[in-house]
C-alpha cells in the first residue's frame, strides 16, 4: 500500500489553533459563569477544612467577598450550637463511599445565620490531593414553612373538634378530637354534610342567623345542641371561619368546637348554688328577691294583685332538740315538697333558713277583696297540706304551721316593706294560738312601731334613771306597819306615768328586765339602810 504523509505549513496551523484556542476560551467563560452564577453555593474543602475556592452564590450567602473566604476554616462559618452536626457530618464522609448531606444552620458576617444543606462527596485534585467538593443550599424558608406545616398540624390536632368543608359543606376533613367529642370516625365523616351532627333542637331562624353571619363577616360563633354518632345530645361552643380565595369568593369552611357539657354542668352548679337552697332545692332569699322583684313590676303594668306568705313551722326547734337535726331536714324537705305540690305553677316557693318559708303568688284579681279571697284559700290549702303527719324515720309527726299574708300590687309597695307585712302578720298568726292564717293590716304595723318606740325609750329610761319606786306599807291586824310592798313607776319626760302593764312585759322580752330589776333592788336596799338609821323605821323589810 502507498502511504501518503500530509503536512502542514505553520502558516496553514495558526488560524486553526486560534480558533480552538477561542473555542475553549469561550468553553470556559461559560463554564466559569455557570459555576459563579448557579443558584447554590459551590465549594471545594482540604483535609483540614479550609476553604480552597469558592463560587459568588457561596460568597453571596455567607456575606463574605469571595477572596476572604480562601483559606478560612468552614468549621468558623457554622452556628455554635450545630458544631457537633457538622463534626458528625464530617466523620460520615470520611467512612462513606459516595456523597453525604446534612442540615444546620451557618453564620454570616452581619450576625445573622440561615439553615443551610450540606451536600458533599471525597474527591481528589489533579496533583493527587484529597479534596471535597461541597454544595451549599438556603433552606431557611423550607425549614420555616416545615415548622408552620408542624405547627399547623398540631394546631389542628387540638383539644378542639376540627372539621374543614368545602362551600357546599360538605366533610373533606376531620381530626381526632373531632372523633373523641362526636364518635365519628373520618371515614364515616367525610363526604357526608356536617348535618349528621345536627341536633333538631335549633329552628331554621336560628341556622338562618348563623349563614347571615358567616355571609356578612366570614365568621360565626356560639353555643348550640349537636348530636353524637350514638344519637346523645351535648352542648357545644362552635366557631366557624370562612375560607376566601384572592377573588373573595369562599371555598372552604373551618370549623372548631369544644365539648361544654362538663362547664355547663359546673355553671349550673354554680347557679344552683347561688340561687336555691341546697337542702330542699327551693328558691332562696336572693332568688325570692329578684322573683319578686318582677312580680311588682308586672303587678303594676297589669293593675293586678299578688300575694307574699311567711310560713313559719310552729315548735320546730323542739323536733330539732328532742329527735335530731337530720329528721328535722327530713321534714323541711317534705314541708317543701307539700308547699311545692299546693302551689304548682300559680307562684314561687322559696326557703328563707331554718322553719321560714315564702309562697309568692301572682297575677290575681284586680279587686283586692277577690285577691284576698284567693290568697286566703291557698293559704287554707297550705294549713291542711302540713298539717297531715309527717314520717319522720320511724318516728311519726306532726306539726303546724303559721302563716301571715300580705297583699300587693307594684306601684304601691317596696320589696322590704313587703317582706316586713308578711313577717307581722306571721307573727300576729302565732300571737293568736298558732296554726293559723292572718292577714296583714296597718294597725299591725303601727302597734310594732309604737313597741320599737317605747323600747328604745325604756333603753334611755334605764340609762336616765326615770324610774320611781312607790312603797306600799304592809300592815298587821293591830295596825302596826312590818313594811313595805314596792311598786316600780316610770315617769316619762314625754309621755308621763307610763304604766307597768305596759313597760314591763316589753323589758321581759327584751331582756331589759335585768337591769331594771337591778336598779329596783339597789335603790330599795338603799332605802333600807337610811330607814335602819331612824329607830322607829329600822324594823321594817321591803
Amino acid at each position: 500500500a502507498t502511504t501518503e504523509i500530509y503536512t502542514l505549513s505553520l502558516h496553514d496551523a495558526l488560524p486553526i489553533l486560534r480558533r480552538t484556542q477561542l473555542e475553549v476560551d469561550a468553553l470556559r467563560d461559560r463554564y466559569f459563569d455557570l459555576y459563579d452564577l448557579a443558584p447554590v453555593g459551590y465549594c471545594t474543602l482540604d483535609e483540614q477544612g479550609l476553604i480552597l475556592e469558592a463560587n459568588l452564590t457561596a460568597a453571596k450567602l455567607l456575606g463574605i467577598a469571595r477572596a476572604k473566604l480562601i483559606d478560612r476554616p468552614i468549621s468558623r462559618l457554622i452556628h455554635k450550637d450545630d458544631q457537633d452536626v457538622y463534626y458528625l457530618f464530617r466523620k460520615q464522609l470520611r467512612d462513606a463511599d459516595g456523597a453525604e448531606g446534612c442540615e444546620l444552620r451557618m453564620n454570616k458576617s452581619d450576625g445573622t445565620w440561615f439553615w443551610a444543606h450540606l451536600q458533599a462527596i471525597a474527591a481528589n485534585e489533579e496533583n493527587g490531593a484529597p479534596v471535597l467538593r461541597m454544595v451549599l443550599n438556603d433552606v431557611t424558608a423550607r425549614r420555616r414553612l416545615d415548622d408552620e406545616l408542624r405547627i399547623a398540624a398540631t394546631a389542628f390536632e387540638s383539644q378542639e373538634g376540627i372539621f374543614i368543608t368545602d362551600s357546599a359543606g360538605v366533610i373533606l376533613r376531620t381530626n381526632q378530637a373531632f372523633t373523641a367529642i362526636t364518635d365519628y370516625t373520618a371515614q364515616e365523616a367525610v363526604g357526608k354534610t356536617s348535618r349528621i351532627l345536627s341536633s333538631g333542637r335549633h329552628d331554621a331562624a336560628f341556622y338562618a342567623d348563623m349563614w347571615r353571619s358567616l355571609t356578612s363577616i366570614g365568621m360565626w360563633q356560639g353555643e348550640l345542641w349537636n348530636r353524637r354518632k350514638g344519637g346523645e345530645l351535648f352542648p357545644e361552643w362552635l366557631t366557624i371561619t370562612a375560607v376566601k380565595d384572592s377573588a373573595g369568593l369562599t371555598t372552604h369552611y373551618v370549623a372548631s368546637f369544644t365539648d361544654i357539657t362538663v362547664r355547663k354542668t359546673a355553671a349550673e352548679q354554680i347557679s344552683r348554688l347561688a340561687f336555691l337552697d341546697p337542702l330542699t332545692g327551693l328558691p332562696n332569699r336572693r332568688l325570692l328577691m329578684d322573683r319578686l322583684a318582677q312580680a311588682l313590676t308586672a303587678g303594676a303594668r297589669h293593675r293586678r294583685q299578688g300575694a307574699l306568705m311567711f310560713i313559719d313551722l310552729d315548735h320546730f326547734k323542739t323536733l330539732n332538740d328532742t329527735l335530731g337535726h337530720y329528721l328535722g331536714d327530713q321534714m323541711l324537705e317534705q314541708v317543701a315538697s307539700r308547699l311545692t305540690t299546693c302551689i304548682g305553677d300559680a307562684g314561687t316557693v322559696a326557703r328563707l333558713g331554718g322553719d321560714e318559708f315564702v309562697v309568692m303568688l301572682e297575677d290575681l284579681s284586680e279587686s283586692a277583696q277577690d285577691a284576698a279571697n284567693q290568697a286566703e284559700t291557698v293559704g287554707e290549702k297550705i294549713q291542711a297540706a302540713l298539717n297531715l303527719p309527717y314520717q319522720l324515720g320511724n318516728h311519726e309527726y306532726h306539726c303546724t304551721p303559721s302563716i301571715g299574708i300580705t297583699l300587693f300590687r307594684g306601684d304601691l309597695v317596696t320589696i322590704d316593706e313587703l317582706m316586713k307585712q308578711a313577717d307581722l302578720a306571721m307573727y300576729k298568726a302565732k300571737a293568736a294560738g298558732r296554726n293559723s292564717v292572718r292577714f296583714f293590716d296597718p294597725a299591725m304595723e303601727s302597734a310594732v312601731m309604737e313597741r320599737a318606740a317605747l323600747e328604745r325609750d325604756l333603753r334611755q329610761a334605764i340609762e336616765e334613771q326615770q324610774f320611781e319606786l312607790h312603797y306600799q306599807a304592809q300592815v298587821l291586824g293591830d295596825g302596826r306597819v312590818t313594811g313595805a310592798e314596792v311598786l316600780i313607776r316610770w315617769q316619762h319626760p314625754q309621755r308621763g306615768m307610763v304604766s307597768p302593764a305596759e313597760f314591763i312585759p316589753l323589758a321581759e322580752e327584751t331582756g331589759l328586765i335585768l337591769p331594771v330589776g337591778h336598779w329596783v333592788l339597789h335603790s330599795a336596799c338603799s332605802q333600807l339602810a337610811i330607814w335602819a338609821t331612824q329607830p322607829e323605821m329600822a324594823h321594817l323589810t321591803v
